[in-house]
């Protein structure tokens, strides 16, 4: 039997909680205040709130009035379809979904639970390497799409979401593979997901940055995260989601301890082709050539 101890690399899955996060949680632990509260424990606890939310929101590049706090990408990727969806509806957008077939299955069921309620599917192609096929959306009220595929690493074509905006539909953009190790800020989204756990977060907490106020809440019974998602929030899964997220903003690293693929990869609002994202190096595709699928980071 061997004695080597195990090395953990599977960090698509989870990322070990890092030092950062894990000394903020522990410090928020000696607050017990519930955040909605107005007296000093509850004002304290709103203060690891917000404190986190602004961390979130210059990791993705959103005003922190957008950043919602959910309970992971899960969550996220419901309350960003289905949000977006009604703003469609309300818009009088075509009642027409564009999704690929490999995404995230909490993405899928996203799409899924939309084709119940009367939505059509419009399906995105995939070539046989895993990248999305570029083609017209016309007539698309929505189109949901993961920034980096959770199996093979392939990053998602810019033409995806240039067809999208061309076609007038709104866009919801999975990024919970992305974050921390490609620039979120350039991608055009409606709605843009993430998770902690990730990017040495602690499992339990993400966060959906989402553009439009007539998003609706998937439950609508009270006022936390400005209506949107009800519940007292997780303030320790919170604040060790914002310390990951400071830890993982490339503009917030040293210019050394940037990954290349964090640097020098092509933005999903930019154009030409995109390669999948590997840790601590820049793979790029040519056009002809096939896309190589990242080894899990």
């Amino acid at each position: 039997m061997s004695t080597n101890p195990r090395i953990y690399l599977d960090f698509n899955a989870t990322a070990p909680l890092g030092p950062r996060a894990h000394a903020v949680m522990a410090q928020a632990m000696a607050d017990s205040g519930n955040p909605s509260s107005i007296h000093a424990e509850g004002r304290r606890a709103r203060d690891h709130i917000e404190r986190a939310r602004d961390q979130v929101a210059h990791l993705v590049g959103r005003p922190r009035e957008q950043v919602v706090f959910t309970s992971g990408g899960t969550e996220g990727n419901a309350l960003g379809v289905l949000g977006l969806a009604a703003v469609a509806e309300q818009r009088g957008l075509p009642r027409i979904v564009a999704a690929a077939a490999v995404d995230h299955p909490s993405l899928r069921g996203a799409v899924a639970a939309l084709v119940g309620r009367g939505w059509q599917l419009r399906p995105i192609g995939v070539t046989g390497a895993g990248a999305l096929e570029v083609g017209s959306l016309a007539g698309a009220g929505l189109v949901a799409i993961a920034a980096v595929n959770h199996e093979l690493g392939t990053i998602a074509d810019p033409g995806v979401i240039a067809a999208a905006r061309a076609a007038g539909a709104l866009v919801h953009v999975d990024a919970v593979q992305a974050a921390g190790k490609l620039p979120l800020a350039a991608i055009d989204a409606d709605a843009l997901v993430i998770s902690a756990h990730k990017l040495g977060g602690p499992q339990g907490a993400g966060a959906v940055a989402i553009a439009h106020d007539d998003a609706l809440p998937l439950i609508e019974a009270g006022h936390q995260e400005r209506g949107r998602r009800p519940g007292t929030e997780n303030t320790l899964g919170i604040v060790g989601f914002g310390a990951a997220a400071a830890d993982a903003d490339p503009a917030r690293r040293p210019a050394s301890s940037r990954s290349p693929s964090a640097t020098t990869a092509g933005q999903l609002a930019g154009s030409g082709s995109m390669a999948p994202a590997r840790r601590g190096s820049a793979a790029r595709s040519t056009p002809g050539s096939p896309v190589r699928a990242a080894s899990r980071s």
